[in-house]
């Protein structure tokens, strides 16, 4: 394998895990600043956040499973995909010779 396909390879397998890792990144973020707002709110211990944390952990990783799950059920992932290929101009040139 040449030096570009070594390297595309590890780029993609790269990119590929940085978007895997983003989403318990996110996620993680995302209940560190929901805790955050609920202390601010509200003024109790701060050993509660060993119970609460975990409880806006959950509830943001239900929240966006169920929003991938509603994606799926509703077809909209195939309709987002129709959409990015109808733009992409790679597959437009195809469109166009194969027709």
């Amino acid at each position: 394998m040449g030096f570009k396909k070594r390297l595309i390879h590890h780029r993609n397998r790269f990119a590929r895990g940085q978007t895997e890792l983003s989403l318990f990144q996110g996620v993680i973020q995302t209940a560190l600043i929901f805790w955050l707002f609920l202390r601010d709110l509200m003024t109790f211990p701060r050993e509660w956040v060993f119970f609460f944390f975990p409880i806006c952990l959950c509830g943001v990783l239900i929240v966006q499973y169920l929003i991938g799950y509603f994606m799926d059920r509703f077809k909209m992932i195939d309709e987002i995909q129709d959409w990015d290929a109808a733009r992409n101009p790679y597959l437009k040139d195809i469109r166009k010779k194969v027709q």
